[in-house]
């Protein structure tokens, strides 16, 4: 059994969460949110809130709900976390700078992120395969899909076996 925190969007975030859960005692997996730029939403970096807020009881970090974008801007960082790394890719469209639940799509809904983000579709099963496929080579050992990722994105990435990661291609 462990925890898994998803989305978290910033360091208070993590804290609350992991507060919560510590008279668990359980090992638990961090699933932090990156914009593109490679910072929280919070403004914060990742290595800053790894770094305050790790201990004993983490299994890894999750870059959750991320573009492949965020994952390559952060990678660098996660790299220097020493503690096992992945992510969660999404397939948003485009994620506005300033986005929340309440942003509003052109007809002046809110709430549903896909009507509001759009989804991107060039995002297809063998790129998703293909991003994952770098992540690895770089260091990446959790994998997984977010938004608007199907179950034939994740059918196409269980093709992907251990590899050498010592010659990273990114």
């Amino acid at each position: 059994d462990f925890f898994y925190l998803d989305v978290m969007s910033s360091g208070l975030e993590c804290e609350i969460a992991l507060k919560t859960i510590e008279s668990f005692n359980l090992p638990v997996l961090v699933g932090i949110h990156l914009k593109d730029k490679g910072l929280l939403p919070s403004g914060e970096k990742i290595n800053d809130v790894v770094k305050k807020y790790k201990n004993k009881n983490w299994l890894g970090v999750i870059m959750a709900c991320i573009s492949p974008k965020a994952y390559k801007t952060a990678l660098k960082d996660l790299k220097q976390l020493d503690m096992p790394y992945g992510f969660k890719l999404n397939a948003f469209k485009n994620i506005p700078e300033g986005y929340t639940v309440a942003s509003k799509d052109q007809w002046g809904n809110a709430g549903n992120p896909t009507t509001v983000l759009g989804v991107n579709t060039d995002l297809n099963e063998s790129k998703f395969y293909e991003c994952s496929k770098k992540f690895m080579e770089n260091g990446a050992t959790i994998l997984g899909g977010c938004c608007e990722i199907r179950p034939s994105h994740i059918k196409e990435i269980s093709k992907l076996k251990l590899i050498d990661t010592s010659n990273p291609k990114i």
